[in-house]
């Protein structure tokens, strides 16, 4: 699993995509001032979904003087990152596990759900985000990728914390990652 990366609802696209590239991940979870999560914004979402394509093409009409064809709707898309905010875009349906759930069960949900990605909790608190590309990692039998949750953790030993960043800071929590760790294994 890794990190709960977080935004403000009012952070741009652009702000947003280069958070995600910048902390490797593939999923940011949006929250409220109050620091409750209200969605999240996947990879997919920014990239290769023809709503949001579609959105931009009508928020930026023209590009260069020229009227913004289909082709031009990722052009399009770039140029309103800069306006559209997270709260436009986050998908509010999230699919979501408990710590301590069966990593199997968890997959079985996503799939259903045709989903990339679910939010962990322990509780009523977000510890982390199971990504596709943690079940790649996993899939692939490498240990975690430098900077996720799990990157620090011993198998087969507790104490494991995650980090939920809220737009650059870091704040450590406890987790199951020992869980989800001897899970993977």
């Amino acid at each position: 699993m890794g990190p709960a990366i977080t935004v403000p609802v009012d952070a741009t696209l652009h702000e947003v995509a280069s958070l995600m590239l910048g902390r490797q991940v593939q999923v940011v979870l949006v929250v409220d001032d109050h620091g409750e999560v209200r969605g999240a914004i996947s990879e997919q979402r920014l990239t290769l979904d023809p709503a949001y394509l579609r959105m931009a093409s009508v928020r930026v009409p023209r590009i260069r003087g020229r009227w913004v064809t289909q082709r031009d709707e990722v052009e399009a898309a770039c140029v309103a990152a800069q306006t559209v905010t997270a709260r436009e875009l986050m998908e509010t349906r999230l699919t979501s596990a408990n710590v301590g759930e069966p990593l199997g069960t968890i997959v079985e949900r996503m799939l259903r759900r045709g989903e990339e990605y679910a939010v962990v909790r322990r509780g009523t608190d977000v510890v982390g985000v199971l990504s596709r590309h943690d079940l790649l990692r996993h899939i692939a039998g490498g240990a975690p990728a430098a900077g996720s949750a799990l990157a620090d953790a011993q198998p087969g030993t507790a104490g494991a914390d995650t980090h939920v960043v809220r737009f650059g800071s870091i704040r450590p929590r406890h987790s199951v990652a020992q869980w989800l760790l001897a899970a993977w294994r």
